[in-house]
Parts: structure tokens; C-alpha cells; sequence
């Protein structure tokens, strides 16, 4: 019987470069219910790996992805007040900055990850630049 990995071997390689794949979940756990249990132990690692918070898939998802307040609050390490108040208008220009994008579904708010990755480059100010310039410390033999 082949491993998960002879599967998605042979699909790939029949693949050009470039190509991107989406494979149907309901597949990928049969094929994973069928794994021998002698699988590899990165295998076995990586399928109990927890999945990412919010925090780090709010950079990693496409621009497209709606997250609603509560994930948003995990995603900025905030509190869903601070998210209400970050849309007000009139609280952003007090902060000097513009409120943050959301859109409403009956009457929810909604936002797009794109967006508020946008939204917090241009909100975050520069504190500690990164040097310019690389300094070498040589540490000598002490004698």
C-alpha cells in the first residue's frame, strides 16, 4: 500500500513547475488513516503540531480571509474593546491615525486580513531602527 508521501510524490511529479495543488481533506485524512503506523516520526510530529493561533496566521493568510472581532483581538494581542475602538473614527484621529478597515454583515463586523496587515504597517511607528552598518567585536586571547 503507498505511504501518504509516495501519493503526494506521484501527484506532484506529474505536476510543471510553479503549479500549486488543492487536494480534498476528506482524501488527505483517508490517506492518513490508511498510514502504517511505523510512519515516519515527522510525520507523526507534524500531524499533532497544534495549528497556528491568529497571531501568526493573520500574516500568513490570503489578503481575502475574514476574521471577526474575538480572532482579530487574538491576532493583535488585544482586547475586543481595543478592536471596537480602533474602528471608531473619531477615537483614530485622536491616535493620529486612520480607524481600522472592517466592513459589516448583519451588523457583525468583519475584517480582511489583507487589509488589517495593511492598516498595521501603516499604524506602527519605528522605534528602534535596525543598524546600517555591522560592527565586528574581536575578543583577543586574554594573556
Amino acid at each position: 500500500m503507498p505511504t501518504v508521501a509516495d501519493r503526494l510524490t506521484a501527484i506532484i511529479a506529474a505536476l510543471p513547475a510553479g503549479s500549486a495543488v488543492t487536494l480534498p481533506a476528506d482524501a488527505v485524512r483517508m490517506w492518513l488513516a490508511e498510514e502504517p503506523a511505523s510512519a515516519s516520526p515527522e510525520m507523526s510530529i507534524a500531524a499533532a503540531a497544534p495549528p497556528a493561533d491568529w497571531r501568526e496566521r493573520l500574516w500568513t493568510v490570503p489578503d481575502a480571509v475574514r476574521l471577526g472581532v474575538p480572532e482579530l483581538a487574538e491576532a493583535l494581542d488585544r482586547s475586543p474593546d481595543w478592536i471596537y475602538r480602533a474602528v471608531n473614527p473619531k477615537r483614530a484621529k485622536q491616535q493620529g491615525r486612520e480607524p481600522l478597515p472592517c466592513r459589516k454583515l448583519d451588523g457583525v463586523l468583519v475584517f480582511e486580513a489583507g487589509a488589517v496587515r495593511r492598516w498595521v504597517q501603516a499604524s506602527e511607528s519605528l522605534v528602534n531602527p535596525e543598524p546600517t552598518t555591522t560592527r565586528l567585536c574581536v575578543m583577543g586571547r586574554g594573556r
